[in-house]
């Protein structure tokens, strides 16, 4: 999650006992032991609301997934979406086959080679 490594892991762990002291240290755990649990048992009841809401939301490690790459879930989807359609009757136009608007004077951009205003 964080991408730590086990040298800067160890860094922390003596930062925080130099901190607390070693006194300290096992209550401070606890505490952050409680947190982390309420914080979890908080994220289930949330996420079991949304879910009452949404009953067809992907599960939360393929929205994780979603997130850290969405290019490659959006590719999965299209390929879906092809194969759908490849499988129906639908007509189905490919982008080469779709048809160029007649540009005339008042939809040509200035960016266009032939864009002209004098020739209005």
């Amino acid at each position: 999650m964080f991408n730590l490594s086990a040298i800067k892991l160890f860094i922390i762990l003596v930062v925080v006992v130099i901190f607390l002291g070693p006194d300290k240290l096992p209550e401070a755990a606890q505490k952050v032991g409680r947190f982390w649990a309420a914080f979890k048992l908080w994220q289930q009841r949330i996420e079991g609301e949304v879910r009452e809401v949404i009953p067809n939301l992907p599960s939360t490690e393929a929205l994780g997934k979603f997130a850290r790459r969405p290019r490659s879930l959006l590719d999965n989807l299209a390929e879906r979406a092809n194969a759908e359609l490849a499988e129906s009757d639908a007509p189905f136009v490919d982008k080469d086959e779709v048809p160029i608007m007649k540009q005339t004077p008042e939809t040509r951009k200035p960016t266009d080679p032939s864009f002209d205003p004098g020739l209005n």
